[in-house]
Order: C-alpha cells, then sequence, then structure tokens
C-alpha cells in the first residue's frame, strides 16, 4: 500500500504541472479533415452524439438538464451550450472537490445524454477519444548513435502541434492506468492509424469506454498532457504528439537515448471515481429517450428525526430537482439550496442536518 502512494503523489505532481489538454492528433494522418465525421460501423454511437459546443471547447451532456465540461477552461452562468444544433443558457455550476469536473445545470430538456461508466475497470479499456483544436504539425525527429553503431540515426519521435482549426475530431487509444480520479493514456504508436493524443483545444472534450453489455458510457473528460518538450537543452520548447520521448528534453530534463520507447501521456478526470459527486446533484439518471421530459408526477419528501438530527430523504429518480430550505412558508419565503452532500440509501438521498431549534421547511424545486 505504501509503494503504491508513492507512485500515485509522483504521478500526481507530474500532471498538476502539465499544461491543459489541447485536441485530438492522430498517429496515421495528418489530413484536417480526418475523423471529423460521426464514427460509423462498431464505433457508432460511442459518444459523438452526446457532445456539445461549450466556450470554445466541449461539454458532454449526462442528464435532461445537465453536462459535464473541465473546471480548468472557465466559463460563466448564463453563457450558452450548444447541443444538437439548439442553444441552453447555463443556470448554475458545481466544482467537483476531488477532480478537475465541473457540473453544469442548463435550462430547458437535452433529449438526448451520455450514461456514466461506473464500474472501476478502466484500466487496459479501448476508448473513444473526442476534442476540438490544432491540426498535426511538424514533425519532431532525433538524431542519435546506437550503442556499438559509428553512423548517426535519424528517427520519428511524433509531431508538434500544428494550426489551431476548433473542428471536432475523434480518435481512439487504450487505457494505461485508472489511479485515483486519473486515467492515464499513453501514446505508443501501436494501436493502429486512428491512435490519439489531445492538444490545443481538446480540454474538456469526452473519454468514452463500452461496458461489459457492449454500451458505450462517458468515462472521462480530458485535463491535460505531458510536456513542454525540446530537441536540445537551449531548444525552443513546444507540445506535441510524442510516442517516443528517448533524447527528448520533457520539461527541461533530458530522457535517456537507450532505445527503450517512451511514450508521453494525457490525462482526464475519470468519472467512475466521481461518481456519487455527480449523482449527489443530478441523480441516479434513467436511460435517454427521444421524448424526454421532465417527471410529471410530484417527488415526495419524507423527514424523520435521528438524535440530534434530521435527515431528509427523496427518491434518486427525481432528476432535475433541488433540495431546497427556508425559514418561512408562503409569500415570504426565501428558498436556498442546501449544500450538504447527500448520501445514498437504496434508491433514496438522504441528508442530514442537525436540530437547531428554529422553524424551517423543505421542498424539492424543479429547474423547469
Amino acid at each position: 500500500m505504501s509503494c503504491y502512494r508513492c507512485v500515485w503523489l509522483a504521478v500526481l505532481c507530474l500532471v498538476l504541472s502539465t499544461p491543459a489538454a489541447r485536441a485530438v492528433i492522430l498517429f496515421g494522418s495528418g489530413d484536417p479533415a480526418y475523423n471529423t465525421a460521426p464514427p460509423t460501423g462498431a464505433l457508432a454511437s460511442s459518444g459523438w452524439q452526446c457532445e456539445g459546443q461549450w466556450d470554445g471547447f466541449l461539454g458532454t451532456a449526462i442528464a435532461p438538464h445537465y453536462f459535464l465540461a473541465a473546471q480548468h477552461i472557465g466559463g460563466s452562468v448564463g453563457d450558452t451550450f450548444t447541443f444538437n444544433g439548439s442553444n441552453y443558457t447555463t443556470t448554475a455550476y458545481w466544482d467537483d472537490p476531488g477532480s478537475d469536473l465541473r457540473l453544469w445545470q442548463v435550462s430547458g430538456t437535452l433529449a438526448a445524454y451520455a450514461p456514466l461508466y461506473s464500474t472501476g475497470d478502466e484500466q487496459g479499456k479501448t476508448l473513444v477519444v473526442i476534442g476540438r483544436g490544432t491540426q498535426r504539425g511538424a514533425p519532431v525527429t532525433v538524431t542519435w548513435t546506437q550503442p556499438g553503431a559509428t553512423n548517426a540515426v535519424t528517427t520519428l519521435a511524433g509531431w508538434q502541434d500544428g494550426p489551431a482549426d476548433g473542428v471536432m475530431r475523434w480518435g481512439q487509444n487504450q487505457v494505461n492506468t485508472a489511479a485515483g480520479w486519473l486515467l492515464i493514456v499513453a501514446f505508443t504508436g501501436t494501436l493502429g492509424p486512428n491512435e490519439a493524443f489531445l492538444s490545443g483545444g481538446d480540454s474538456s472534450g469526452a473519454i468514452f469506454i463500452q461496458d461489459n453489455a457492449g454500451t458505450w458510457k462517458l468515462a472521462g473528460i480530458n485535463y491535460g498532457i505531458d510536456g513542454p518538450f525540446a530537441t536540445s537543452a537551449n531548444g525552443s520548447q513546444f507540445y506535441g504528439a510524442i510516442f517516443n520521448e528517448d533524447g527528448l528534453y520533457v520539461s527541461g530534463l533530458q530522457r535517456p537515448q537507450d532505445g527503450v520507447a517512451r511514450s508521453a501521456h494525457f490525462y482526464a478526470s475519470r468519472v467512475s471515481s466521481e461518481l456519487n459527486w455527480i449523482q449527489s446533484i443530478v441523480g441516479v439518471v434513467p436511460p435517454a429517450s427521444p421524448n424526454l421530459q421532465a417527471p410529471a408526477w410530484p417527488p415526495l419528501l419524507n423527514i424523520q428525526r435521528e438524535s440530534g438530527n434530521i435527515i431528509v430523504s427523496y427518491p434518486t429518480n427525481a432528476v432535475g430537482f433541488t433540495l431546497q430550505s427556508s425559514s418561512l412558508f408562503g409569500s415570504g419565503a426565501a428558498w436556498q439550496q442546501i449544500t450538504s452532500s447527500p448520501t445514498l440509501n437504496g434508491t433514496n438521498w438522504n441528508v442530514t442536518l442537525p436540530i437547531t431549534g428554529a422553524n424551517v421547511f423543505f421542498r424539492l424545486q424543479s429547474a423547469n
């Protein structure tokens, strides 16, 4: 256990020193139009349909009134989320204290949204990653002399970020490590032409993984990348998709030139590790349907006393509702959202609050 913790802390420090993620670069093609249409065949319905345009980046619809994005890209209440050709105004947001996830609420109802990956077995699984940003740029090469050889050789190490175009693009890869709140993905150059890395503009894009039943589910939100790189100690630094760091300088430190391939990595905030936080706000979301509507029934609150506390409970399928309280009832009421985190108890959320001796009233308020 202690060894695992040491490794995790080292990875975390590395990630926090990396820049924000940028846009999808592909191993097999530098064509700016490559993989800019929705995937087909075995990759149909692999998440493209759940992406919306958000402040120059992407957001992923996950419930009738909510989408997920990255905290570090910012955004303000009142900004527009464009989804499936329609505009939705953001009305509130919540930041996950344990990751880079930010959950946004919108006015109106999103008729399609992504199911969430929940089982925590992401490591080794194939993924589809979606983003928007730069094209593939100039090749990065390294010249060196192998041990025992007399002539130097020049080898391809990857590609720099190219011109920013803001075009939505998809690629594939494989989860290298799932640790804490991060998914870590290596760019090895061994997984075929669609193998992808991230570049400028890809922050807040999505990673989708198939569950064991074959359903594509949202597993991560793009967060960061390794770099910057340079080809010499005093050379100009750059970001790029590097499948072999041998001999390159990474954040000022040279990688050994020993013939052992060392891949750059990108990182995403992990959905499965933060699922309880997400569900504490949006509830347990039913599968999307083309005619999805807000619940027509009024979900009921239940209140009971336990020692010096009260427990307020409500059903998990009360999607789009928030728990509020007021010291007055009627025309003079000033309803405020309760910020205490609920706990899951079967099919209900429970919120435990202290008894203060003052009058307090509770309600569930719909986002519509």
